[in-house]
């Protein structure tokens, strides 16, 4: 059922695109081009009659003026660059609140010339140009009018803008303020500088007071998605990094179900934007000083009876998996034809607050999927029922929410019960995993596994996160009670590692994460190693990656345990190898020599940076295990020339080298 809410965002795309033509056909003679060519704050009036200074305050005023679908691209010349910052990036900083965009727009930051969007599936080689900080907020006129300084606020008319392709910074208030329905929110850094590395300049803080917000009972607004080039780098923000205002559902309207859901999906909320690292170099943390993701509702005092609730309408936001592109996105994305597809969790890692926090005794119908939930200062996922005069606060906020009979009580994501893990095996490629789930009678359910090398020791009782994806099953119906049983095999496990699971409802609801199942043996346990031949290399230059597998047994425990292996326990089987998670070519069911070694020879890598890990499949006792490379990542850096010039006779030449 969850899935077919995704054609409900392609009908809003269609009416706005229907919407659009309609336009034209009338008489309109076309979307209009404001470009940006300052970094100043001053208006200067339009853009179109003074080409010589188009700020964006003017590009701004300039597209709320038109009302024709306006696009503002940026042409701002290099001398403008500011002398702290990269020289090529620019850097607007308001002095005044910016007017509140109060058209559909679409503002691209990567038309500065130099800039281009994200190409990776996994990290972010983004090249953003266009900064908005707020560092001089409040220095113009009457700065005590604003306590709270937004970055971009799409007004309640904007239905159906992109912000794409810049960094936003240093804001008091929000980043981004949504207060309209089906806008997209793509290829940003919000919170970080321009390098998507750091969090803190030689001035402090880079972060605003909250990344992204979207206004109460809006809907089909997308941050990020699953393509490549629309993921966003929200890090460093004081509060959330994504903040989502949710109506009760008593007071939602049939037109937001209609419109879609919001959509939270391929994003790097708390860590750089490789999405591994959690710290800059100079050690300070990136994550976001609240939740990763908020999804709240805001306090109701009188609360009229609950609606019954359709599961075709009633997921109201997805946070990772399960949802499709939305408005404005379909009319002019400047998106290429072979736009690269990414995993559509997100990474939610290294946040002070909890990874997804979803607030309020009504807010149901939030979907998390598939997303990568880990090092978070409080739980993976929390449902918190807030304050409500007539009820005791359970759970309390921070606090594991526990199962119930029959799942009967009702809060946020009516309190959706967990699975409960009984038993987790590693086996090679045949490992299992066995659990239960108690839960509303007669229904079926969607349960989500996932491993991480730690279970998260800030809950009592080892409530964990959810760092690795593994696979999802629909379960059978309930019986009478609520109960039902699980059984999976074949499955690739980790022993040492630790598993989780969370359960969805038909209409969206998603549990908090089930208490930690430590992932044991069935074999002998290995672990592997990888080192490279050279690293840096440059572009063209054979590169050796080698890994090591060794078993996790002492020799004598390993050899007796062996019995279909060498004396010496040393690992059989093969490993393949892969740079940023894609496979290398000629590298893969590597054979494992009998010292325990797999050699990857390649020559075959760009210039940039390459995660390199391996996957280590066994033969015989052995357990599957997996590593990364010592030093990630393996950095290829351009190969040196040589030009020889030869005059018409052939009587001297000069190399240049």
């Amino acid at each position: 059922m969850i899935n077919n809410i995704c054609s409900y965002a392609r009908i809003a795309a269609l009416l706005t695109l229907i919407v659009f033509a309609l336009t034209l056909a009338i008489g309109a003679q076309g979307p209009t081009t404001f470009v940006v060519n300052t970094t100043d704050d001053i208006n200067h009036g339009s853009c179109l009659t003074d080409p010589g200074g188009c700020s964006l305050r003017d590009a701004i005023n300039a597209a709320n003026d038109d009302g024709n679908f306006p696009t503002i691209d940026f042409d701002i010349p290099l001398v403008m660059a500011r002398n702290n910052a990269p020289s090529a990036v620019m850097t607007i900083m308001p002095r005044t609140l910016l007017p509140q965009i109060t058209t559909p727009v679409f503002i691209d930051g990567y038309s500065q010339p130099g800039a281009s969007p994200n190409t990776l599936p996994v990290g972010d080689n983004a090249v953003i140009l266009i900064e908005i900080s707020g560092a001089l907020e409040g220095s113009g006129d009457r700065p005590d009018l604003v306590p709270l300084f937004d970055g971009l606020v799409l007004a309640p008319k904007s239905v159906g803008s992109t912000i794409r392709g810049l960094v936003i910074n240093r804001f008091t208030g929000n980043g981004i303020s949504i207060q309209s329905n089906n806008n997209e929110i793509a290829g940003n850094f919000i919170g970080t500088d321009a390098t998507g590395t750091t969090t803190v300049d030689v001035n402090g803080a880079l972060g605003n007071g909250i990344g992204i917000q979207i206004g109460e009972n809006l809907s089909g607004n997308e941050i990020g998605c699953t393509f490549a080039e629309m993921r966003n780098v929200i890090s460093g923000n004081l509060g959330d990094g994504v903040s989502i205002l949710t109506a009760p559902f008593f007071f939602r309207t049939q037109s937001s179900f209609v419109r879609g859901p919001n959509l939270v999906e391929g994003n790097y909320i708390g860590t750089d934007l490789s999405g591994t690292l959690l710290v800059d170099a100079d050690n300070n943390p990136l994550g976001n000083g609240d939740a990763g993701v908020s999804v709240f509702e805001p306090f109701v005092l009188a609360r009229p009876a609950r609606k019954a609730r359709v599961a075709f309408f009633s997921a109201t936001n997805i946070i990772g998996a399960g949802g499709a592109p939305v408005g404005r996105p379909l009319l002019r994305s400047r998106r290429p034809d072979d736009a690269i597809p990414s995993p559509p969790g997100n990474i939610i890692a290294g946040n002070a607050g909890v990874g997804v926090s979803i607030v309020g005794f009504d807010n149901v119908g939030n979907l998390i999927s598939q997303n990568s939930i880990f090092s978070n200062g409080g739980l993976g996922i929390d449902l918190d029922n807030g304050f409500v005069p007539t009820r005791p606060s359970q759970p309390l906020p921070g606090t594991v929410t526990p199962n119930d009979f029959m799942d009967g009580d009702n809060g946020a994501n009516t309190l959706q019960n967990f699975p409960v893990i009984t038993s987790a095996k590693a086996d090679g490629p045949n490992g299992t995993i066995d659990g239960t789930l108690n839960s509303t009678p007669g229904s079926q359910f969607t349960i989500e596994f996932f491993s991480s090398p730690s279970c998260n020791d800030v809950a009592p009782n080892d409530y964990g996160e959810g760092q690795t994806f593994i696979t999802s099953i629909i379960t059978d119906t309930t019986d009478v009670n609520g109960d039902l049983s699980f059984s999976l095999s074949e499955l690739s496990l980790i022993a040492g590692q630790y598993l989780t699971a969370t359960a969805t409802d038909e209409f969206g609801d998603t549990s908090e994460f089930s208490q930690c199942k430590l992932i044991t043996s069935v074999g002998i346990p290995t672990t592997m190693s990888i080192t490279s031949s050279a690293n840096p290399s440059v572009f063209g230059q054979p590169v050796t990656f080698t890994a090591t597998v060794a078993d996790l047994l002492p020799p004598p425990i390993a050899a007796k345990n062996a019995a279909a292996a060498p004396s010496d326990g040393t690992p059989t089987g093969a490993v393949n190898f892969f740079e940023n998670f894609t496979p290398i070519p000629g590298c893969q069911n590597v054979t494992v020599d009998g010292s325990g070694h797999a050699v990857c020879l390649t020559s075959t890598l760009y210039v940039g940076n390459h995660i390199i890990t391996a996957n280590y499949t066994p033969t015989g006792p052995f357990l599957a295990s997996s590593g990364s490379m010592t030093g990630n990542p393996q950095v290829v850096g351009k190969a040196a020339t040589t030009t020889t010039i030869t005059n018409a006779a052939g009587l001297s030449s000069t190399q240049i080298g």
